[in-house]
């Protein structure tokens, strides 16, 4: 299920028109009778465009409803789901390598999942109806899309997003994810963005670190904003988690 998934990362704007002053002046029947069919037009334009949004949307969330139910399953802890399985199958389908693009998590990020392994039906057409596809063949062509959602590190929105794969990431109630874990995950959303990353998970190991928690996680995305990949630039002023002086430390003396 989820560990196994997460193992496997290891390898319109709308135009205005403004009414000229003097088509209102002189209201003759004529004109006062033209002006209200006008109302009465556009009033019908406006009701007949609403009904069609309306009906495009329900139009749209029982199409999206339609592939969920070709991709559900029953999960192991019970209930109805797409578990980490029809994730991979899903993104496969849609032309993505599940386990090596960014898409996928950025694409659970926009559906609000609270577990990285399964996608309740809420969630899915949240996410569908986001990129406004209601299939997988749709999903596939709004792959660049997803991922531009997460393309600049530092946007405020890629804050979140990072925040948010740790949190899912997590198993049960603990607030840690496992060393291994930690450093696929961080060299898929920040490894194109920062070298230092691959630095990062080499001095993981060479120091035999078992975890990273939520602070050492978000605190080193906020050091690589700053330094990039120039550890010279790093001032150890007291601010950072422990684990962050020992890694710039440890980089400046390879």
């Amino acid at each position: 299920g989820i560990v196994t998934f997460f193992r496997k990362l290891i390898r319109s704007e709308l135009k205005k028109e403004k009414t000229k002053k003097d088509m209102w002046g002189k209201k003759t029947k004529s004109t006062t009778s033209a002006a209200s069919k006008s109302k009465t037009g556009t009033s019908t334009r406006s009701t007949t465009r609403k009904k069609s949004g309306a009906a495009a949307t329900q139009t749209l969330e029982a199409k999206i409803t339609k592939t969920y139910k070709s991709i559900e399953t029953t999960l192991e802890e019970g209930g109805k789901g797409i578990d980490a399985e029809g994730i991979s199958a899903m993104f496969t389908e849609a032309g993505v390598d599940p386990y090596s693009d960014v898409a996928v998590l950025a694409f659970l990020w926009k559906c609000e999942t609270e577990k990285y392994g399964i996608i309740t039906e809420a969630e899915f057409t949240r996410g569908m109806s986001y990129f406004g596809v209601s299939d997988i063949n749709g999903l596939g062509s709004k792959i660049k899309k997803i991922r531009d959602c997460v393309k600049d590190p530092h946007a405020d929105s890629f804050r979140e997003f990072h925040n948010f794969v740790f949190q899912i990431s997590r198993e049960g109630t603990f607030k840690q994810i496992e060393s291994k874990l930690a450093c696929a995950l961080l060299n898929l959303i920040l490894g194109s963005h920062f070298s230092l990353i691959e630095k990062f998970e080499e001095f993981m190991t060479a120091k035999d670190k078992p975890n990273v928690n939520h602070d050492q996680w978000s605190n080193l995305l906020e050091v690589l904003k700053l330094i990039g990949d120039d550890a010279e630039k790093y001032e150890d002023d007291g601010a950072w988690p422990v684990l962050i002086d020992e890694f710039i430390e440890w980089v400046k003396e390879q």
